[in-house]
């Protein structure tokens, strides 16, 4: 083998290596892209049950105000 031969193996060698590497970042970089994406998919979802109990919330809070408001006198059965 010649010297030349040999440093074109090297070379091809390193290459091939290189490209390794790359693809290795690559996936990588799409498990980290998928984790971001599921990570914004729980934190919507966490924020979409938030709000539905805040609603349940202030639905119960209105419907107190009203019979306060509106039924000031009724005795209800545990007042007795």
């Amino acid at each position: 083998m010649s010297f030349l031969h040999l440093l074109v193996q090297v070379q091809l060698l390193i290459l091939v290596h290189l490209l390794v590497q790359t693809l290795i970042l690559v996936h990588l970089l799409i498990q980290t892209l998928i984790l971001v994406q599921l990570l914004v998919q729980v934190q919507l979802l966490v924020q979409t049950l938030i709000l539905a109990h805040l609603q349940i919330l202030v639905s119960v809070y209105l419907m107190v105000l009203a019979r306060t408001i509106y039924l000031p006198n009724v005795k209800t059965e545990k007042m007795n």
